[in-house]
């Protein structure tokens, strides 16, 4: 592997030991529905009592958007502390609509992913 690759690596396994105490927990969740073999977005989720994370990935398409909203109505009616976990440095940007209970994801590049956690008190 390359420097590079090793540094993803390490990034990754810190991001994994920062949430595996809530991964038991936690019910799997599809914000936007079970994905489809050609789906431009596909979005995966861990729901807990006071965390969810998601991945979300733009998969290479050409009719591909920028930006996909994610349903996440559990959030609605709380404060809630949005960032991107993994990985660090990426140019994915998260804009939360409180209002609707959305978080708009915006990755650049298609071909991309990232990893999100939503934290909030009950």
């Amino acid at each position: 592997m390359t420097p590079e690759q090793r540094a993803l690596v390490a990034d990754a396994i810190s991001v994994y030991k920062q949430i595996r105490a809530d991964i038991p927990a936690a019910l799997p969740v599809w914000p936007l529905g079970l994905p489809g073999w050609t789906d431009p977005w596909i979005a995966l989720g861990l729901r807990g009592r006071e965390k969810t994370c998601a991945t979300v990935w733009r998969r290479p398409a050409e009719e591909s958007a920028a930006e996909q909203m994610l349903p996440m109505p559990h959030l609605l009616g709380h404060d809630v502390d949005v960032s991107v976990l993994f990985p660090h440095g990426t140019k994915a940007a998260i804009d939360r609509s409180a209002e609707r209970g959305e978080l708009a994801v915006h990755l650049p590049e298609a071909g991309t992913a990232c990893l999100i956690a939503m934290d909030w008190k009950p």
